[in-house]
């Protein structure tokens, strides 16, 4: 280290952003906590794992078929073209969704019995636990905490190899364009 601390200062600021994400992490959800919310206010309680199940197909069906068009506008275009029309795809369907959708009971598309089934399958007359916190230690007592780490470890490891390595790879070792690799 320059600065003469031997990394002192960069260890504390590794700690807090450790400690600050899984602090926050421990009041989310197993699965990405950005649609947890939309599913448990539009489906009802029997069927939230189906609603979860598709939507976890929808976004990997998403970037398997966005890796080749972005790899077509690449090539076609450029890499500059590529985030814009991506980006505007993007806000577009951020616009869509603003308009059209909210909440069961504030959409007006929704057929009325769809609404009633929704909201009165919402909680299933089940009462929601309140839960006091776990600790840090209880998570790594439970089995099924560890079979989480492991498995989103290996996710995350393998996503970043193929964002990282494998295009670098294709490129140089197969001799393939930006436009077959994507393919």
């Amino acid at each position: 280290m320059v600065d003469g601390t031997d990394g002192y200062w960069d260890r504390q600021q590794l700690r807090g952003d450790v400690d600050s994400a899984a602090r926050s992490g421990s009041r989310r959800g197993a699965v990405r906590s950005d649609f947890l919310c939309s599913v448990r206010l539009w489906s009802p309680y029997t069927e939230r794992g189906t609603a979860i199940a598709a939507i976890s197909c929808g976004s990997t069906l998403g970037l398997a078929l966005g890796a080749p068009a972005v790899g077509w506008l690449i090539e076609t275009l450029s890499w500059r073209w590529s985030f814009i029309i991506t980006g505007a795809v993007g806000f577009v369907w951020i616009a869509a969704w603003a308009a059209l959708i909210s909440t069961p009971e504030k959409t007006g598309w929704l057929p009325p019995a769809e609404r009633n089934h929704i909201l009165a399958g919402r909680n299933a007359g089940i009462t929601p636990p309140s839960h006091n916190s776990v600790g840090y230690l209880g998570l790594i007592r439970c089995p099924a905490m560890w079979g989480l780490f492991i498995s989103q470890g290996c996710l995350v490891y393998t996503g970043y190899l193929y964002i990282s390595w494998l295009p670098n790879y294709l490129q140089t070792a197969r001799h393939l364009s930006i436009l077959n690799s994507g393919i």
